[in-house]
């Protein structure tokens, strides 16, 4: 006759885990539990980022033969893909409201608003600043690197030059105004440059 207090509260013997506890190392094993405090969630993602490197071809297959044979599958599918590109169309209309960039200036080329000293500032890219002047990029990061021109307004964390809006229209409308009046020489567009904006400049 078994003895109540044979049995351990889990439902296992003394000499056996319990189920649950032979349960639990199997899914830690599984998962490959990095250690405990680790959320479920982080574990369940490493599994499975795992599993679908191990077997991206099978379930690509799959997921193409289910797409042919399902017309439900297919059509939740499409409106997935649907709802996906519209979110997107809003939040660049939002974008463009909020900066002003049109057509024209489309990726690393449209404005972003950065902090500057605990401000949000509209900044610019490198190619909006060089077409302003009617410059290439690459005549920008020349004169940029002679100190032809003063550093950018702020540099991104990769390394990306922004500028502020009021100081890119002042340098442009200097750099016009020399090229109109015939000018050629980069040592006169540097003298040119730091007294149209240390008297403020054109607009």
């Amino acid at each position: 006759m078994i003895e109540l207090n044979d049995w351990t509260d889990d439902g296992g013997s003394p000499g056996n885990p319990s189920r649950s506890e032979a349960a639990r190392r199997a899914w830690k094993t599984r998962r490959q539990d990095p250690g405990e405090g680790v959320p479920a969630r982080e574990r369940n993602k490493g599994y499975q980022k795992k599993y679908y490197s191990e077997h991206r071809r099978e379930l690509s297959k799959k997921r193409k033969l289910r797409y042919r044979e399902n017309a439900e599958y297919r059509d939740k599918i499409r409106e997935r893909a649907l709802g996906r590109y519209k979110k997107k169309r809003e939040e660049l209309e939002q974008e463009r409201l909020k900066t002003g960039w049109t057509a024209k200036t489309r990726g690393y080329n449209r404005p972003r608003v950065m902090q500057i000293h605990g401000k949000d500032v509209l900044l610019h890219s490198p190619g909006e600043f060089a077409d302003r002047m009617g410059v290439s990029v690459q005549t920008l990061g020349m004169w940029e690197e002679r100190a032809i021109l003063p550093a950018p307004t702020v540099k991104d964390e990769r390394g990306r030059r922004w500028y502020e809006r009021g100081y890119m229209g002042r340098v442009a409308s200097i750099v016009r105004e020399f090229k109109r009046n015939g000018g050629r020489s980069l040592a006169a567009l540097k003298d040119v440059i730091a007294k149209g904006l240390s008297e403020g400049g054109p607009r």
